[in-house]
């Protein structure tokens, strides 16, 4: 029973991380009657009455749903990653706090896997990455208590590689925050070949 209740778990976490990182892909798209099209995440809506919309940039926008032809949901393109990331790596204000790489780094090492995620700001996929750590742990006890070695190992690997997932992406996510908040001043410039007159 306690076998099966752990497989449940482990379907229920890959479930979970699955839908997180596909809801990541996605933006909230809405078309309005003037012919304008504003993309971010709605983060407020009252029915019948008005939203209210966050861009990439954290602009935010209210309107009332009369103003609106309709809402969706699209995936969003490799144009709009590229002009994210030029934006986030151009100079600006800081807005936002600041997340330590190494902080985020010791959370999810020495306290619980996960933990430096929820540091940077990132619940979702910190409980997600704990769920996988403390499921794969359960299915090595339940394997070994079965002597279903197969099991056993199965459960340690996931474990483990959970462990390191979190390990690996809690500093890289505290520096992409960072970058993405203005604190990493770092200005691409196009290439500008020097022309001779003479």
């Amino acid at each position: 029973m306690l076998h099966k209740c752990l497989i449940m778990l482990l379907f229920l976490s890959v479930f979970i991380c699955t839908d997180l990182v596909a809801q990541q892909n996605y933006q909230d798209v809405v078309y309005l009657r003037n012919g304008s099209i504003i993309r971010g995440i709605i983060i407020e809506q009252i029915i019948g009455k008005s939203l209210k919309i966050q861009t990439a940039e954290n602009n935010v926008f209210v309107y009332s749903l009369d103003e609106v032809e309709k809402i969706t949901k699209e995936q969003i393109s490799e144009k709009d990653n590229y002009k994210s990331s030029n934006e986030s790596l151009a100079f600006k204000k800081p807005s936002g706090g600041k997340k330590s790489p190494a902080i985020a780094f010791v959370l999810s090492f020495i306290v619980l896997p996960g933990s430096g995620q929820i540091y940077n700001g990132e619940p979702g996929k910190g409980i997600s990455q704990f769920l996988l750590v403390a499921t794969g742990y359960g299915l090595a006890i339940a394997g070994t208590n079965n002597e279903n070695y197969g099991v056993a190992g199965g459960g340690l690997l996931l474990a483990f590689g959970c462990s390191l997932w979190s390990w690996i992406d809690a500093p890289l996510s505290a520096s992409r925050i960072n970058s993405e908040r203005g604190y990493s001043q770092i200005k691409i410039t196009k290439h500008i070949t020097p022309t001779l007159s003479l």
